[in-house]
C-alpha cells in the first residue's frame, strides 16, 4: 500500500469563519481537507448561497489546497424520517450540498442515513428503512447526475435505541442496491468504539467500499474526537486493516480543537507520522 495522505476536517477550527478555518490549516501544513457543512457550518449549503462554495473553492486553489470532500448538514436533518416534511427537506438539503461540491469540483458527500439517537422499536426502524432507500433513490440519481459520490458514514447507536446506519453490513446493503450510482463508505472510527465493534474490523467489512475515513478517538463512552492515542482505539490495528483492504484514500482527522487547536493539529500530524511512516 502507497504512504497515505493526511487530511482534516475543517470543523477543528468551527468556531472560524471558513476562509480562516483553511488559511490556518495550510498554515499548519496540511493540504487535503473536508469542509464542515453542519449548523453552525463552515459552508453550510441550507444558510449559504451557492456563491460561498465558489468562494471557498478560490480560497483553496489560491493555497494549493484540495477538498476531499463536503459534510453534509445533518443537524435537524433526518432523509429516513417517517415525517414527509422533514424527509423532504433533509433531502432536497442534500441535493443543495450535491451542487456545492459540484460548484467546487470536490468530489465527495459524505451523508448521515439518520437523525440522533434513533428509534424505539423494530417495526419503526423497518418503515425508516423503507424511507431511507426513497430518499438516497432521489439523493443518489442527483449526485451521479452531478459527478459527486456519496459516502455513508456509520452512525452511533445510542442506548435503548436502533439506528439505521449503524452496522457496515446495512451500509454494504444500501451499497449494493445503489451499485452504478458511487455510493460508497465512510468509516468514523470513534463511531465504531462506542458502537462496541472494533474499528479495524469495521474497516475490513468495508473493504473495497471504504473511500474515506472519519479518523478519531475516545474513552468508549463519549463521542470527544479525540487526537489518536488519547483515547482506546488500537490504531496500529487500525492501520493493518487499511493495509488489508488496500485502502488508498486519505487518512483523514475529524478531532476537535478544543482550545488549542495548532497544538492539536500538531499531535494528530506527529501520530500520523509515527503510524504510517
Amino acid at each position: 500500500m502507497k504512504a497515505l495522505t493526511v487530511g482534516i476536517s475543517t470543523w477543528v477550527y468551527v468556531t472560524a469563519p471558513i476562509e480562516e478555518a483553511i488559511k490556518r490549516i495550510h498554515g499548519a501544513g496540511i493540504q487535503y481537507l473536508e469542509l464542515w457543512g453542519n449548523t453552525p457550518g463552515h459552508l453550510d449549503p441550507i444558510t449559504h448561497p451557492r456563491e460561498r462554495a465558489g468562494e471557498v473553492a478560490d480560497t483553496m486553489k489560491a493555497l494549493d489546497m484540495t477538498s476531499v470532500s463536503l459534510h453534509a448538514p445533518f443537524s435537524g436533518l433526518n432523509i429516513s424520517s417517517t415525517d414527509e416534511d422533514v424527509r423532504m427537506v433533509s433531502v432536497a438539503s442534500a441535493m443543495r450540498s450535491v451542487e456545492f461540491c459540484r460548484e467546487m469540483a470536490c468530489p465527495q458527500l459524505v451523508l448521515h442515513l439518520s437523525a440522533s439517537p434513533g428509534v424505539k422499536s423494530k417495526a419503526v426502524l423497518d418503515e425508516t428503512r423503507t424511507f431511507t432507500v426513497e430518499s438516497l433513490d432521489e439523493i443518489t440519481d442527483y449526485a451521479r447526475k452531478n459527478g459527486v459520490e456519496i459516502l455513508l458514514e456509520n452512525m452511533i447507536i445510542h442506548p435503548n435505541h436502533l439506528r439505521i446506519g449503524s452496522e457496515v453490513q446495512e451500509l454494504l446493503g444500501l451499497v449494493s442496491r445503489f451499485q452504478g450510482r458511487k455510493v460508497e463508505i465512510c468509516i468514523d472510527t470513534g463511531h465504531s468504539l462506542l458502537n462496541k465493534q472494533d474499528p479495524s474490523e469495521d474497516i475490513r467489512q468495508a473493504g473495497r467500499h471504504l473511500k474515506s475515513l472519519h479518523i478519531n478517538d475516545n474513552d468508549g463512552i463519549t463521542d470527544s474526537h479525540l487526537v489518536p492515542g488519547r483515547g482506546l482505539i488500537d490504531w496500529p490495528a487500525v492501520y493493518s486493516a487499511l493495509k488489508d483492504v488496500g485502502y488508498t484514500g486519505v487518512f483523514l482527522f475529524e478531532v476537535y480543537g478544543y482550545e488549542v487547536v495548532r497544538e492539536t493539529i500538531e499531535q494528530a500530524k506527529a501520530y500520523a507520522r509515527r503510524l504510517l511512516e
